[in-house]
């Protein structure tokens, strides 16, 4: 019912990923492993693994991740089988040992409130395992709108390990192929959602690996980043009717992203037309007194 797909390409904390799995309490899941033409070989490491996991391996030809990484996590996820729920983990994340306990233990009550993503507690990790942030919980249930608004103001993070998705929902809406997939994880929890309802386990906890090897924690990317933070800031400007009553927050991401990035003219006629559509003048006024 579970599949656990990991899009894998570094080695270096694989072994720690798959370990967190092999020790879950409950092991009805199926992990699904797709190589990204990673330059190492995981099938020694994989070979440690082949008694305490149900693995399903396969190693493609092409690096996808290079061009375009949510349609490598798409042709990991075109590999899964006889699953209703799908994680996507991280080849550097890890579990605690009841987090798949959990998801089954909690699974009448996200089928009856009509949830398709699940969300469980998160916090950031080194490349060391020492702890960098308190762990974060959530509401039990929450707009997937209120998160992101919440996300936006520091209140809370995301990041895409720590969901559990309905597998045919996100078969459907797919990843946008946004550069580097960043923010794709976000837009997904919305579009997965309907921009509803999404259900927290508070008691398991996904450790999330911020390391100069990941993308998260790599000052390397900031020009596709910033291109990602434009498409992603134009993606909410054409949802924002869903947002209400936090339709000013969503302009403010907008602005904000419009000054990190000026060459980005579609954006600033975005924000134009929804201001002069809703007659509120001042706040044009005000966003062209921080553009000047």
């Amino acid at each position: 019912m579970l599949a656990i797909v990991i899009p894998y390409y570094k080695i270096d904390f694989f072994q720690e990923t798959l370990q967190s799995l092999a020790h879950q309490s409950c092991q009805d899941f199926t992990v699904y492993i797709g190589n990204d033409n990673s330059p190492v070989d995981p099938t020694v490491v994989l070979e440690q693994f082949k008694d305490k996991l149900q693995i399903k391996y396969q190693k493609f030809e092409t690096n996808l991740g290079k061009i375009a990484l949510t349609h490598h996590w798409q042709r990991c996820l075109n590999s899964v089988q006889n699953a209703q729920w799908v994680m996507i983990l991280g080849d550097d994340d890890v579990l605690e040992t009841n987090v798949v306990d959990e998801f089954y233990s909690n699974l009448h009550k996200i089928e009856t409130q009509n949830c398709k993503v699940v969300r469980f507690a998160s916090q950031k990790i080194t490349a060391h395992n020492d702890a960098v942030s308190d762990v974060y919980k959530h509401p039990l249930l929450e707009k997937a709108t209120d998160f992101l608004v919440r996300k936006h103001l520091g209140e809370t993070r995301s990041s895409l390990s720590e969901y559990i998705f309905h597998f045919k929902t996100l078969q459907q809406v797919k990843f946008k192929n946004f550069p580097l997939a960043w923010h794709s994880d976000v837009v997904a929890v919305l579009e997965v959602s309907n921009f509803n309802t999404i259900y927290s386990i508070n008691n398991a906890l996904v450790k999330i690996r911020i390391s100069s090897l990941s993308i998260s924690g790599s000052e390397t990317f900031s020009a596709q980043k910033r291109k990602a933070n434009v498409q992603y800031a134009l993606f909410l400007l054409n949802h924002v009717n869903y947002f209400s009553p936090h339709e000013f927050e969503i302009l403010k991401i907008a602005e904000n992203t419009y000054l990190n990035n000026k060459k980005a003219l579609l954006l600033v006629l975005k924000i134009k037309v929804y201001y002069v559509l809703h007659c509120q003048w001042n706040n044009w006024f005000n966003f062209l007194k921080k553009i000047v």
